[in-house]
């Protein structure tokens, strides 16, 4: 996705908001434990994430990025913010905190997200940013009093037509300004969507110009499709959220596979299996570069939604996780119940939280190895497989 291949790396190559990136910036580069946290207010598209990445890569930190809205109880903010506490990482770097989507943590004052935050800036040792897509104050009163605010503005349609055009000077494409004029119309100062907007016209040959004046959340979009009997109507109903095709494979995987109560099986072995082909298409892409085939994935997972009722669930274990637990079978799954029962914690907290340090601490282990043999009823040979390609995967093909 150009989104993410032209995401400015660094602070200085950002466009707009110059005056916040640069407060952010001395914000974050004297932080001292004790400064107030930093809450992002602005529109969709306006540099606030890459604004937080950009300046944590460049000053050091790693970013520890939630988005609040997906989980709102105290119980499960705490428990995904635990690992952070400690201010580093397993490998020494120091964390930052990024909390998205804070203004999705009000009106639920059942669940209490929203009070676990306001105690959590009063007691953290590490940097928090929180950022929420909205232009005006006032909305949450607690966050903006104990926060250093700082407001975003919509990209200038200017510096929107000039940054389009590096794109298509990089990619060796052109368009006619009218063409590029229309793009910056659409996205209405949302850089994102006028990035998405140049690349469907590329390798599409058009985009729905008029779809995004009805935004939708990736959540709201996901239960409204899917309780859509028409393939055709839950397509057009996933065409209206802005995020990454990754997102919303995971979303739809999570949604069908906990969101779904006595489905006929032959619908849902139907429906996974549509999604399985989403997730081949995505792969394929990626490793192609074949960007046209975009144009597809959103009719494919609207058909494996339309009709389920699946109301919209997310799981705790991170989707790259849990998808290898799923395909990868038994030998992993009894590693992992074994291993979390030694650190006295549930499964999906040991491969959320412990796993990767204890492949890279075990792959090389043979006693280890052999032990964990003897507990799961694996072979050593299986177990060392799976913890092989583990630490492959970790160290991105070098298994040294």
């Amino acid at each position: 996705m150009w989104t993410e291949k032209y995401r400015p790396k660094e602070v200085g190559y950002m466009v707009g908001n110059e005056d916040v990136r640069a407060r952010f910036y001395s914000w974050l580069k004297h932080w001292v434990p004790g400064s107030k946290p930093a809450l992002l207010l602005g529109p969709p598209g306006t540099g606030k994430t890459t604004l937080v990445h950009a300046a944590a890569e460049e000053l050091g930190y790693d970013v520890m990025e939630l988005n609040a809205s997906d989980y709102r109880t105290k119980t499960v903010l705490e428990r995904r913010l635990r690992p952070a506490m400690g201010g580093l990482t397993v490998f020494g770097s120091k964390i930052l905190v990024f909390l998205d989507e804070v203004d999705g943590l009000y009106g639920r004052a059942d669940y209490g997200g929203a009070e676990y935050v306001l105690k959590l800036i009063s007691s953290i040792t590490v940097p928090l940013v929180m950022a929420a897509n909205r232009e005006d104050v006032g909305h949450m009163p607690g966050m903006e009093r104990a926060s250093l605010v700082m407001k975003f503005k919509r990209i200038p349609s200017r510096l929107m037509e000039l940054y389009l055009r590096y794109i298509l000077k990089s990619e060796g494409r052109a368009l006619d300004r009218e063409v590029i004029l229309n793009i910056v119309k659409y996205a209405s100062g949302d850089m994102r969507a006028a990035i998405n907007g140049l690349q469907a016209i590329i390798y599409g040959g058009g985009f729905e110009g008029g779809y995004r004046d009805v935004r939708m959340t990736l959540r709201d979009a996901v239960t409204e499709a899917a309780s859509n009997g028409l393939a055709d109507e839950a397509y057009a109903i996933l065409r209206t959220v802005d995020a990454q095709p990754q997102e919303k494979i995971r979303a739809v995987y999570a949604t069908l596979t906990m969101g779904t109560q006595r489905m006929d099986p032959a619908k849902f072995a139907r429906s996974m299996r549509l999604l399985s082909e989403a997730d081949i298409l995505y792969s394929r892409i990626i490793k192609t570069r074949n960007w046209k085939l975009l144009r597809y994935l959103d009719r494919i997972l609207a058909a494996s939604l339309a009709g389920t009722h699946a109301v919209y669930s997310e799981y705790d274990t991170p989707y790259n996780i849990s998808s290898r637990i799923w395909n990868e079978g038994k030998v992993l799954r009894k590693t992992a119940k074994v291993m979390s029962k030694a650190f006295h914690v549930s499964r999906k907290e040991f491969m959320t939280y412990y796993f990767d340090t204890f492949v890279l601490f075990s792959a090389k282990n043979g006693g280890l190895i052999l032990r964990l043999g003897q507990l799961t009823g694996e072979s050593d040979k299986s177990i060392r497989k799976v913890l092989n390609e583990e630490h492959k995967r970790l160290l991105g093909g070098n298994n040294r």
